[in-house]
């Protein structure tokens, strides 16, 4: 397991109403360059937004000081959470650490939690080739989750019949125009299903 991965921390802002001139503040994690962002649920005045100290401005007519005492709160948060992560040698993705934050007490494993983990551990005993067919299984399961169920992670006890079923179809249908995957035959498409099989996420 990579007890040394690159972390990083953004606080950025989205304009949310050009009418009103307030943007929400979202918070970007960076794990190994994989990147994640979440609503912080604090907005304030776009023409306020510090993007270079990433903070509020000071403004008399809007409450700066308790927006960027939360901001700096969801900080220090996040980083007690990736230092307990790496102190407990945990898998350390955006994923975990967002669920960490928002309190997503539940133990049960991730697919893309399982898929980086199989990785890691297998990276040095899988010839290239086998090792290519996984990282094309978990390209296909990614683009999956992300464009049929709006989502960018999934519980392994959330995975059933159905999403078996529905990602088999996807991966027949799927036009390779923008996602830089090729066309899948029917073996490939097979030998994908028993990867999904080898990460443990379910039985067929």
């Amino acid at each position: 397991m990579n007890n040394t991965p690159t972390f990083g921390l953004q606080f950025i802002v989205r304009q949310k109403s050009k009418l009103t001139g307030m943007a929400g503040i979202y918070l970007r994690i960076t794990v190994n360059r994989q990147k994640m962002e979440l609503s912080t649920k604090l907005q304030c005045p776009k023409k306020l937004w510090d993007s270079r100290k990433e903070r509020v401005k000071s403004d008399g007519q809007f409450n700066y000081r308790q927006v960027n005492r939360h901001i700096e709160d969801i900080r220090t948060k996040i980083q007690s959470i990736y230092q307990d992560f790496r102190n407990k040698e945990k898998l350390i993705t955006p994923t975990t650490i967002k669920n960490a934050f928002l309190g997503n007490t539940e133990t049960a494993r991730t697919l893309t939690s399982i898929i980086e983990y199989h990785y890691i551990t297998q990276k040095d005993i899988l010839n290239k080739h086998t090792l290519a067919h996984y990282k094309t299984s978990a390209k296909y399961l990614r683009l999956f989750l992300h464009e049929k169920r709006k989502v960018d992670d999934i519980y392994l006890k959330q995975i059933d019949y159905q999403f078996i079923c529905d990602f088999e179809a996807f991966m027949r249908s799927h036009q390779p125009l923008e996602s830089g995957l090729k066309a899948l035959s029917h073996m490939e498409i097979t030998a994908i299903l028993t990867t999904l099989k080898r990460f443990n996420v379910t039985t067929l």
